[in-house]
């Protein structure tokens, strides 16, 4: 897909997100390994942001002409995903107290990596609807990403139990990725099923999004205490 009149803009707009996406892996990978108080229980779902973000650069570095260091950020991210998946997980079910109400909003980061590597993968591979079949890779990460949601839908009843904290944001990019992403695989393998899901995930995410929105700038106008987590 052709950048068109952005194009001129894309260019610095991406290498110095891509730098300072290198800066920041490295501050947070070090704050990790040198932090001798961190523990168990302070690992949650926000961690997969800095470095699991590295799978959202090929997304316009491929189309900008940097084949090869979008590679290099996939590859980083898919690493991080893997290794901070079962360091979240292990959290969430092994280490007690459970995640504060505050920060359970943050488990819908978990549906973002596996939706923008989808994504990003097809970028990589040169994968269009109509040019070929999707290979086996996309199946696999849209069928992650698949699984993160329906866990997230059982989840719902203890969402709508929460007070509206800042954390709620976290709904925000993870569904419009599986959104754009449900759009997309739609386009591949068509069916009644994976239109039906992409409509009802435009839906749904286009008001869930522009509600926090609204809920946010109440917050702010009433100063409600719990923003501030």
């Amino acid at each position: 897909m052709a950048l068109g009149v952005f194009a001129p803009l894309a260019l610095p707009l991406w290498v110095i997100g891509a730098v300072l996406q290198v800066v920041a892996m490295m501050m947070v990978l070090n704050a990790w390994i040198h932090r001798e108080s961190l523990q168990p229980p302070h690992a949650t779902p926000a961690w997969f942001i800095p470095a699991v973000a590295n799978v959202v650069l090929p997304l316009a570095g491929v189309r900008l002409g940097f084949l090869e260091i979008s590679w290099w950020f996939f590859a980083v991210g898919i690493l991080f995903w893997l290794v901070l998946l079962t360091v979240v997980l292990q959290r969430l079910l092994f280490v007690q107290p459970a995640l504060p109400d505050h920060l359970v909003p943050t488990l819908c980061i978990l549906l973002a990596s596996p939706a923008v590597a989808f994504l990003s993968w097809l970028q990589l591979t040169g994968q269009h609807p109509g040019s070929a079949p999707l290979d086996a890779m996309g199946h696999v990460l849209f069928g992650i990403a698949i699984f993160f949601a329906l866990f997230l839908f059982t989840q719902i009843r203890r969402f709508l139990r929460l007070s509206f904290y800042v954390s709620w944001w976290a709904f925000s990019f993870p569904s419009a990725a599986f959104t754009n992403a449900a759009l997309v695989y739609a386009q591949f393998e068509g069916g009644a099923f994976n239109h039906a899901l992409a409509v009802t995930m435009v839906a749904f995410s286009t008001p869930l999004i522009l509600w926090v929105l609204a809920r946010t700038i109440v917050a702010v106008a009433r100063n409600e205490p719990q923003l501030v987590h």
